[in-house]
Order: structure tokens, then sequence, then C-alpha cells
């Protein structure tokens, strides 16, 4: 399934790229909502143009390789290499710069670079020039499209995805992917008894 927010997002940052008002945007939004699956779906529209050029950036990868794709007749050409500036020159200004949960290399190729609102570490820099890079925000999924995906790929019973629902919200990750996993299951469970436990020490104070 196609969430329509991945549409959008698809929409506005081609937008952006056109404009040249930034030289980037940072999408972030709750881990384990898809944010990397997203970057898939960019990269499969923008394939649709001969013309384009990607380097893409991923800790799904290689978070110290960039793999450079350039399309022809629809398929891409591939070459990766540990020189990211150097293959970021190679690339051109004209070319989209993804990056997936890892630092991005300052450039004024366009960047689309994704990160989960914790991961100070990786958005810190990027995020530091307002004038030229902007911050937009992924959703969480609705429970209707947790119904759409379980039924096209995961055919859990419906009674646990809605339990899981109602306890981790829209995260695909934990009310799909690891919803039958009790050591994930007890994470959340984890983390509430020790909210628990600083509001009592807190209301104490």
């Amino acid at each position: 399934m196609v969430r329509k927010c991945y549409e959008q997002s698809y929409s506005m940052v081609a937008k952006m790229k056109v404009e040249r008002e930034v030289f980037g945007v940072n999408i972030t939004g709750d881990a384990g909502i898809g944010k990397s699956q997203w970057v898939s779906y960019l990269m499969y529209m923008l394939g649709r143009d001969d013309k384009i050029v990607i380097v893409l950036h991923s800790i799904h990868i290689d978070s110290n390789t960039a793999v450079l794709f350039r399309y022809i007749d629809g398929s891409p050409t591939v070459t990766e290499s540990r020189d990211i500036i150097g293959i970021l020159n190679e690339a051109g200004p004209e070319a989209w710069y993804l990056v997936d949960g890892v630092s991005p290399h300052p450039t004024k190729t366009f960047t689309v670079l994704l990160s989960s609102p914790s991961k100070d570490s990786v958005h810190k820099d990027f995020r530091a020039s307002p004038t030229t890079h902007d911050i937009r925000y992924m959703p969480d999924w609705t429970f209707e499209e947790i119904v759409v995906a379980n039924k096209a790929c995961f055919h859990r019973d419906h009674e646990i995805i809605k339990d899981r629902f109602e306890k981790w919200g829209g995260i695909p990750r934990y009310v799909l992917q690891l919803a039958t996993l009790q050591g994930h299951q007890r994470l959340l469970y984890r983390a509430l008894a020790i909210e628990s436990i600083r509001a009592v020490l807190g209301s104490a104070l």
C-alpha cells in the first residue's frame, strides 16, 4: 500500500527542489513508522525520469558508503563509493541527495534527510541552518491504515493488532511487524513502569 502522506511528501519535496528556496528538508517522525519505506517510494517516483541522478546515503546499507544511481531508459546504473564528497561532486548540483538515518555531508545538492526526533546527532547540524533547510513531519499511522496493511501483508488477528495499536499508537513496527514477539512488547511495559515510578517520586517532592 502507498500511504497518502507518502504521495503528499513526494509532491512537497519535488516542489521544494524546483523552487530552490531551500537546499534541503529534514523529514522526521516516530521511529518505526516507515520513513525508510518512503525513501524507496521516492526513488521509485524519481526513477520514472531518465534524467534523474540520485545519491543514496543510508544506515541500512553502510553509513560510510554512498550509492550513485543514474537512470537510463528507466533502469539505474549503480556506483558505490566511500568517497561521499567525491560521489556528490560527480553527481552534480541537479542530483538528489537522499540521506536515511546518518549525518549528511554539507552540500548544495538538494538533500532529503530522514531521521527520528531523538536522533539529534543525525540532524543537529542540518537543522542549524533554518534558512536553507526546512523541517517537516511524517504522521503516525491511523488504525484504518494499520488494518489495510495487515490484510495485505501480515494477516494478524484483528484483536491482536487492535490491542497493540491501543498500546503503541500508529507505529507499525510494533503494531504489525513485532506484534507477536513478546520481548519487544515487554519494552513498552518496562518503559511504562519506569515512567510510573518517576511520576510517583515526582509527586512526592
